[in-house]
């Protein structure tokens, strides 16, 4: 409006001009009146045939009215009218063409370019704010969402953030993943995705390649909540299927229990001595396997409770390898392993629970055993028993040369019901207990599991224990 305020300043000193109206189109066909001055003597619906003089000329023009004159001055864009400015003229203008037509043609064009510069000005001003308020709202609407989200240029420089990734406050580990998946999406021109668990927070990474300018959106969510809930809904289940499978192995010692003590109790008077011997050992053997069955159970129980108690005692360490190594031959004929037992001492005499730390022995060795490498020709398992580094103590190491444990698997093997994901893991027979209770076991003697594995090598399970008094 200041620019047309202008004009007729301009006008002024040329003619002399009694009042002023400025129409304007607003759409492809309306027109409005922006501005008329109090004493303009036409109404809108009369200034409409003039406005359609000047889309038709497309020039400046006077036109005689009843009294006086009638200025009419259009504006163009890309050779269009878009708006016209008219002057009512109480003398006759004719003096002033015949010395000053090229005067008003040059205020023509030049009000017209400037409206045309003022109106893109207010077009980018408009833009402008449009794109500022766009950025505000995906500002916000990226602020209220719980992933972490970041964007990276290639040069691996972080460029944008919502609050919840500053919130995040991400360690040197999460922003190193961060940044190998950009350099990933930018490598392969793709989306990448990642589950990773750092420092006992388990993280999902999701990657987006955006364009112009060429940058990664990285989002990242804290789903250790959901990992602890699939966890305890697959403990439970495998709680489930544990008492399920222990329960359905009763069945089996008590029919055969039964089945001879009844057949002892119906043929007694006509059996022999070799075969009434024959069936006792049966019974017997039944017996320790349903003892061993049971015992597996007070274990989980007192695994769950956490109600283990040790019967200390002085028993040397040497003599309980030896008894684990007659429990075991069928075993190791079974699995064609070797075993051995590497000691330079006569005896190691240590202070601790001895039937615990015999179940804890058998539990590593028999797992050295089951895990063993079947595609190596030579298959091993040996106990080694030694002087401990730690002054006064007795260290007892179970090493093998099977398929090994996996880096990744390292900190969950001692987990309740954990077993290492491998071809052997649906084949070997086991409940996932038994590394649980050995450790639950070393816990109460205060003895520090050491394990040492390459996968593909071996592995090795030590503690130390001390010696008695």
């Amino acid at each position: 409006m200041d620019v047309y305020h202008a004009i007729v300043k301009v006008l002024r000193r040329f003619f002399d001009i009694h009042s002023f109206c400025v129409l304007e189109q607003n759409a492809q066909t309306d027109w409005s009146t922006i501005w008329s001055d109090s004493g303009f003597p036409l109404s809108f619906e009369e200034l409409l045939p003039f406005v359609e003089l000047a889309k038709e000329r497309r020039s400046f023009s006077f036109y005689p009215l009843d009294e006086g004159h009638l200025l009419i001055l259009p504006t163009l864009k890309a050779g269009r009218v878009v708006s016209v400015l008219m002057g009512y003229l109480l003398n006759d203008p004719e003096e002033f063409l015949r010395e000053n037509e090229s005067v008003l043609g040059f205020i023509m064009f030049f009000s017209g370019l400037v409206l045309e510069n003022l109106r893109l000005y207010q077009e980018v001003l408009d833009s402008a704010t449009v794109q500022e308020g766009l950025k505000k709202y995906f500002q916000t609407m990226l602020d209220s969402m719980d992933e972490a989200i970041s964007v990276w240029d290639e040069s691996q420089r972080l460029v944008f953030t919502n609050q919840s990734y500053i919130r995040s406050d991400p360690n040197e580990k999460v922003v190193g993943i961060i940044k190998n998946l950009v350099t990933q999406s930018y490598e392969n021109r793709n989306r990448n995705s990642l589950e990773k668990e750092i420092e006992g927070h388990f993280y999902s990474f999701g990657t987006v390649l955006l364009g112009s300018p060429d940058q990664v959106l990285v989002s990242m969510e804290d789903i250790s909540n959901t990992k602890e809930l699939e966890r305890i809904k697959k403990l439970d289940q495998i709680r489930t299927e544990f008492v399920s499978n222990i329960s359905h192995e009763f069945r089996t010692p008590l029919a055969a229990i039964k089945a001879y003590a009844e057949t002892i109790r119906d043929s007694f008077s006509s059996l022999d001595e070799e075969t009434g011997q024959q069936f006792m050992i049966t019974i017997l053997e039944q017996s320790d396997h349903l003892e061993e069955l049971l015992n597996r159970l007070l274990d989980f129980s007192k695994l769950e409770n956490h109600t283990m108690q040790l019967e200390i005692e002085n028993f040397d360490l040497v003599e309980q390898v030896q008894e684990v190594e007659q429990n075991i031959q069928k075993m190791l004929e079974m699995y064609a392993v070797s075993f051995s037992i590497e000691t330079d001492l006569a005896k190691a005499v240590v202070s601790g629970d001895r039937k615990r730390i015999n179940q804890v022995i058998f539990n590593f060795v028999t797992n050295a055993i089951k895990y063993r490498d079947a595609e190596k020709p030579e298959r091993w398992a040996k106990v080694s028993i030694e002087e401990s580094e730690e002054e006064g103590k007795v260290t007892l190491s179970v090493i093998d040369n099977g398929i090994g444990i996996p880096q990744e698997c390292m900190d969950k093997v001692f987990e309740k019901f954990y077993r290492v994901d491998t071809s052997l893991t649906y084949t070997v027979e086991g409940t996932g207990l038994g590394l649980a209770v050995s450790k639950e076991i070393l816990d109460k003697h205060h003895a520090l599991i050491m394990v040492k594995s390459e996968e593909g090598k071996g592995s090795s399970f030590s503690f130390s224990l001390p010696k008695a008094e």
